[in-house]
């Protein structure tokens, strides 16, 4: 993936849409911040299909520390957590 800043996609957007159709992603970058991803529609672009880093039968396993029975919200549960810190 090409990281490229706004001003200099606009100033040379041709070439950069040659690379999108290409198959290259183009991560648009406003200070220093990425705002938008330009990526092909075409059905020839490959797309990589990343597998799970763990076996994904054993999810139902991890502890959570949100009891079963919480009905709030999750902004609570973000907010408390942040309170005890």
């Amino acid at each position: 993936m090409v990281a490229v800043k706004i001003s200099d996609f606009k100033a040379r957007f041709s070439a950069y849409l040659r690379q999108v159709k290409a198959g290259e992603q183009i991560e648009l970058l406003d200070r220093g911040s990425a705002v938008a991803r330009v990526v092909s529609t075409s059905s020839e672009a490959q797309v990589e299909i990343i597998p799970p880093r763990k076996d994904p039968k054993g999810i139902g396993k991890i502890k959570s520390k949100i009891p079963h029975s919480f009905k709030g919200d999750s902004m609570d549960v973000l907010r408390e957590e942040r309170d005890r810190r």
